[in-house]
């Protein structure tokens, strides 16, 4: 009676691996911390709309201290309560996991979940119907998950493993079972290995006085863009400090060359604080190194495992002429379903992930309390300090950045966005020298003849939190007589949505541990590339500020930004952790000290 749906499992795991989609689960906080090998959402609804068969989520994981021990996490449309559900009493009820671990397509293992009396029971057999003892067990995790684990004993030393998960749910005694399959088809998994070693070495960090300072750098005898995004990534997705978010996990990837900054420019807010913004070679940087374009950067492939399960999105930014044609091929022989952005130029690249973005938002904001705030970030086409510091702010709000040359006419191609993104307020981010008041004028004339702009049928975004950014204007400029101007008032900026936000969502605790990313904007070297990445850390942890330099030290604009910042004053005095994003030959060790003084030894007075 209990196996009856092995004969249908053993059928998907003959079917070809097909990539889904699964939100991140949250970790119950208890016991050893688990990663995701591979995700599947079933939005289909195959169980005939019986929502205790519905599945949702279904996640291969394994343990970080046990990497060979595999954890299969369940989620259904009715949170899975099976010790409280009657219906788990029924013969026909039970939730079984097929594991294919050899090159044939037979389920070698089966781990079944079935209750039995007031107790849940896991068992695992062999093909044949053999149990194995000792080898599963079950754990019902917080938040409606069912979670249930098998033995790294019971799997034997193998490379990869092939699973699926069918759900049977009988409502009634001798009423018709029910029943959904997630994966639709089955998914392959690369297991990792025993001893597997961390990417990047450990960031170092240098404490005191409550006032943590990290370097997040790989130790390659200098910085470099792909390496620097692991060592990023890395520390982002192995910190718990985001308890609403499987802090082990990345929803999904973001990919850009390693050697041109025009169609990383909105990277940062695609990440949204949801994946890794990662690089790799593009065709004429890996010429010169020997490398295959067609192959990711092996530290790239290495993190992109670690970090995001099999199953999920990957998007790579621009064209074939900025990421070789073979990266398709190789992410989709991973596991990974691919999108790729390429407009016809950087404008039209930024549209195309702005659209992205919306969608994201709409998702998450479905799913959390997040706060949609509507809004749009314009920076300069022509260069990317302004761009990659917008980022800061649009990789946590997960506001879309659109490009704009010095004056008018505006492209078409932001103008379109627009028209489809409809937002409240439009942030022009740098000042008047790179993007001049008739170019800002002109877009926020567009706007106003189009109907939008503070306004949202039926609501009045006039007053708090939404009123005032800049007046009665909803076009507000963050910007300065330079890089690091702008870079200290969108620091403002970010710090300013979480003052008016910040209570609106449990994203940003009401006493969040404040974090600030040091940054280079100088235009030597790359340095796109590690201020784009750093970008992620305020996405993932909000309110996260820049301090950039160009020169190794802080000027007094940056001081005034992170002394005075309205509505959350003398900001840097509440600072927690810094984070050094690059190397000591970008960010030396004395503009960390410069930091820590500033931190330690608090703000100057008015005027001094």
């Amino acid at each position: 009676m209990r196996h009856r749906v092995l004969p249908l499992l053993i059928a998907l795991l003959l079917l070809p691996a097909t990539p889904g989609w699964a939100a991140p689960q949250p970790s119950s906080g208890e016991g050893p911390q688990t990663r995701a090998l591979g995700c599947s959402r079933d939005p289909a609804g195959d169980a005939g709309g019986v929502d205790g068969a519905d599945l949702v989520d279904v996640c291969l994981r394994y343990f970080d201290d046990e990497p060979r021990a595999l954890v299969v996490s369940i989620d259904a449309v009715a949170p899975l309560a099976p010790l409280s559900d009657p219906a788990w009493l029924n013969p026909g009820t039970a939730a079984t996991l097929a594991l294919s671990i050899d090159d044939d397509d037979e389920a070698d293992r089966m781990l079944t979940i079935v209750r039995d009396d007031a107790a849940l029971v896991a068992t695992v057999t062999t093909a044949d119907g053999t149990e194995l003892p000792d080898c599963g067990t079950v754990a019902q995790a917080s938040g409606g998950f069912l979670r249930a684990q098998m033995d790294a004993a019971c799997i034997d030393d193998v490379p990869a493993v092939r699973f699926a998960l069918a759900l049977t749910y009988e409502e009634t005694p001798g009423a018709a079972v029910a029943m959904d399959v997630t994966p639709d088809d089955s998914m392959t998994v690369p297991l990792p290995a025993r001893d597997e070693p961390p990417v990047c070495a450990n960031p170092i960090r240098d404490s005191g006085q409550g006032l943590t300072i990290s370097r997040l750098a790989c130790g390659v005898g200098g910085t470099e863009p792909i390496s620097q995004a692991v060592a990023t990534s890395q520390f982002i997705f192995d910190d718990p400090a985001t308890p609403v978010i499987d802090p082990y996990m990345g929803d999904y990837a973001v990919i850009a060359r390693d050697d041109d900054f025009a169609d990383a420019l909105s990277g940062s807010s695609l990440s949204f604080g949801q994946g890794p913004l990662l690089f790799t070679y593009s065709p004429a940087s890996a010429a010169a190194l020997g490398r295959d374009p067609g192959e990711l950067a092996d530290i790239t492939r290495a993190e992109l495992l670690r970090t995001v399960p099999r199953g999920r999105t990957v998007y790579l930014l621009g064209g074939t002429a900025a990421l070789d044609a073979g990266l398709d091929a190789q992410l989709e022989g991973l596991g990974y379903d691919v999108v790729r952005f390429a407009g016809a130029g950087r404008e039209g690249t930024a549209r195309l992930v702005s659209q992205e973005v919306s969608r994201l938002v709409d998702e998450f904001t479905a799913s959390t309390d997040f706060v949609d705030t509507n809004m749009v970030l314009i920076a300069t086409r022509g260069n990317w300090p302004d761009a990659v510091v917008a980022g800061s702010v649009g990789a946590f709000w997960g506001m879309p950045i659109l490009l704009a040359d010095v004056e008018p006419p505006v492209h078409p191609e932001t103008l379109a966005a627009l028209d489809e993104l409809r937002p409240d307020y439009i942030h022009v981010i740098g000042g008047t020298g790179v993007i001049s008041n008739a170019a800002g004028g002109a877009i926020g004339s567009y706007a106003r003849e189009r109907g939008y702009a503070l306004g949202r049928p039926g609501e009045d975004l006039s007053g708090p939190p939404w009123g005032s950014f800049c007046g009665t204007s909803f076009v507000c400029r963050w910007g300065g007589a330079n890089r690091i101007q702008t870079g200290g008032n969108v620091g403002q900026l970010n710090r300013d949505m979480v003052s008016r936000f910040g209570d609106m969502t449990s994203l940003v605790p009401q006493n969040p541990q404040q974090y600030a990313a040091a940054v280079q904007l100088g235009n030597g070297g790359p340095n796109y590339a590690y201020a784009l990445a750093a970008a992620t850390v305020s996405g993932r942890f909000g309110g996260a500020v820049f301090i950039p330099t160009e020169n190794q030290t802080l000027s007094p604009d940056i001081v005034n930004a992170l002394c005075n910042t309205p509505g959350s004053e003398r900001f840097v005095e509440e600072v927690e952790e810094v984070v050094l994003v690059a190397d000591s030959d970008v960010l030396s060790d004395g503009f960390a000290g410069q930091i820590r003084d500033l931190i330690e030894d608090g703000c100057p007075p008015p005027g001094g």
